[in-house]
């Protein structure tokens, strides 16, 4: 940067530097936004029926505008199916189902939207009291059983889904750091035969960004050494 400046010469184009960093300051202090997280996978499940696979959860199958934005409610975005094959079901009798995703690193997460089982004439296999946990190994998470280490984040409820196209799901703000996500379902709707769900989508938070302050304390600096650098090329003999 001193080198830079040195190139400039005259001390009235320190006012142009001080320009641009203010500049700087005016772009980079806006807030910064989080993410969707892409390339997640399905990494073990409970069981699944072979024309509604666990895979389903993560792959758009009927579920329309759901990879950008996951707050967009707008008309066509974060809209689901009410098709079956469109969905995840597990084959077990009885209400219990659980599934495991790979978030492919770890990921600081703030929310995530979940499309509940939403088949048109069996919404009732939707999944309602649940239990989250998380882990940065999937060997913590997997089996019918979890080993563990894991963090359990929350015993939810997820809504029965209309079994309506134009399903918007519902939106969950849960913040923590892992890289593999479990939902064990303790009850359904009141279905006995089987347990699913449509989809679900993770958002990573916002990074970080530096108070004003800080690149206020950071354009000082910056003009400081640009005076230091100005004033050893007019006056050689004087030191600093």
């Amino acid at each position: 940067m001193v080198t830079l400046i040195k190139s400039w010469g005259g001390g009235g184009r320190l006012v142009t530097l001080a320009a641009l960093v203010a500049g700087v300051m005016i772009v980079t202090a806006g807030p910064a936004q989080g993410a969707l997280i892409t390339g997640v996978t399905v990494e073990d499940f409970s069981s699944q029926f072979s024309d509604r696979p666990a895979v389903r959860t993560i792959d758009s199958s009927g579920c329309t505008g759901c990879d950008t934005d996951i707050d967009d409610t707008s008309a066509g975005m974060n809209e689901h199916s009410a098709t079956a094959q469109q969905m995840w079901l597990n084959n077990l009798a009885g209400q219990t189902a659980w599934i495991v995703w790979d978030l492919g690193g770890s990921y600081s997460v703030d929310k995530f939207r979940v499309w509940n089982y939403n088949e048109d004439v069996l919404p009732t296999r939707g999944m309602d009291e649940v239990i989250i946990r998380v882990a940065d190994n999937a060997a913590d998470l997997t089996g019918a059983v979890p080993a563990g280490p894991y963090t359990t984040l929350t015993t939810n409820s997820f809504s029965q889904a209309p079994g309506t196209s134009g399903y918007k799901g519902e939106l969950f703000t849960e913040s923590f750091t892992a890289a593999y996500v479990r939902i064990d379902n303790v009850s359904n709707h009141g279905n006995s035969d089987g347990t699913g769900l449509s989809e679900i989508r993770f958002n990573a938070a916002a990074a970080a960004t530096p108070e004003p302050g800080t690149f206020a304390l950071a354009a000082l600096g910056l003009l400081g050494l640009g005076v230091v650098a100005w004033r050893r090329r007019k006056y050689p003999s004087r030191s600093a």
